[in-house]
């Protein structure tokens, strides 16, 4: 009887021990998988921050951006500007020179203007032929200066088509600047977009709130 009873307790001590080193390695799994659906959420964000074909950040986080970066100016008294730069002649560049042909040409603008700005502006692509730019700590006159120096870039760059004619790019721009405390993220890309609903390629000029 006592051995029955002395080999049933080490059956059932081994079978505890099995359990807990079983339990172990599954906590240990799980705490693996934990971190690779981490990971995974985190590229998932990546992927839907940034536009894959130019680099740039999407639309879709453009007004939360925008929001953050308006309360951060409010917070620490700076101004911000908001720039658009529409392609007014997109669909002839695409088809002029092809749809795979333009969108490597207007990656090569989007990489161009990340490599222009500084580190703190946001670059978003705002549509196929619009570029947004969330200057930060930038008032109307310096603003002015950036798109200036990216007007001219983007106009020294050709657009390889299959003619011999390639369109040159016609632009517009749109500049808004919030000076007050309470600015209205909404207000800021309609004054930056006024000038860029009008028809032509000459429609550009700057406003302040």
């Amino acid at each position: 009887l006592f051995q029955r009873l002395r080999t049933a307790l080490i059956f059932l001590s081994d079978k505890t021990k099995y359990q807990q080193r079983k339990a172990a390695e599954l906590k240990k799994e799980l705490r693996f998988l934990r971190k690779e659906l981490a990971n995974t959420h985190s590229l998932l964000d990546q992927v839907s921050y940034f536009d894959l074909s130019s680099g740039v950040i999407n639309r879709s986080h453009f007004k939360r951006e925008l929001n953050k970066e308006i309360i951060r100016s409010a917070r620490e008294g700076l101004p911000l500007s908001l720039l658009l730069i529409k392609f007014l002649n997109y669909r002839e560049c695409v088809h002029a020179a092809g749809e795979k042909v333009a969108k490597e040409y207007f990656s090569s603008i989007a990489n161009m203007i990340m490599r222009t700005v500084r580190v703190s502006d946001l670059v978003f692509l705002y549509q196929d032929d619009t570029f947004a730019l969330v200057l930060p700590a930038t008032g109307r006159k310096t603003a002015q200066i950036v798109n200036s120096r990216l007007w001219s870039s983007i106009m020294s760059r050709r657009l390889p088509a299959s003619n011999n004619r390639p369109p040159r790019p016609e632009l517009a721009y749109g500049i808004s600047t919030n000076l007050v405390k309470e600015p209205s993220a909404e207000k800021l890309l309609a004054l930056a977009q006024k000038p860029l609903h009008k028809a032509g390629h000459r429609a550009r000029s700057s406003y302040a709130i």
